[in-house]
């Protein structure tokens, strides 16, 4: 899932270029300001643009991924605590992406911006430990920040 659709998302956002280093705990740097009006198919939560040289964290998910004998269930952006706190102290912003796979290709449905801060405030008591490299990490299921796809028709 990780890099392709991070290219994707890169690709579909003028003024977004790729961190350029694997190890780096961010994805993109916005090389110039990122706006409704550069970025039509991108919503802006709590936040009207992105200034250039912003850090940029692109977190992907499936619109619908499988839960079992009860059918579907929305996908959900997994968010590492760490990962928050370095955006934070960046000010940067997490470009949140939400896909569809259709044919062995991914396409992406739904991308909205939110400030590190504003995350960090919605997730403040989502955190729970796991047994990984991320050690503490929070779910943010995408209808809790997007209502509605791309398409307007709410599937």
């Amino acid at each position: 899932m990780g890099e392709d659709v991070e290219a994707l998302v890169i690709d579909a956002v003028d003024g977004l270029q790729a961190a350029g280093n694997a190890e780096a705990f961010y994805d993109a740097v916005a090389t110039d300001v990122i706006g409704p009006r550069t970025a039509p198919t991108v919503s802006f939560g709590g936040i009207p643009l992105v200034d250039a040289d912003t850090l940029v964290e692109i977190k992907a998910c499936k619109r619908h991924v499988s839960n079992g004998a009860r059918g579907n269930r929305p996908g959900r952006w997994l968010i590492p605590v760490d990962q928050l706190d370095a955006m934070v102290s960046e000010s940067g912003v997490f470009l949140l992406a939400v896909y569809e796979e259709h044919e062995d290709a991914k396409r992406l449905v739904e991308m909205v911006i939110v400030p590190a801060t504003l995350l960090e405030e919605h997730l403040r008591d989502s955190w729970y430990e796991v047994d990984r490299h991320e050690q503490e990490v929070a779910q943010l299921p995408w209808p809790e920040l997007v209502g509605r796809g791309v398409t307007g028709d709410g599937r």
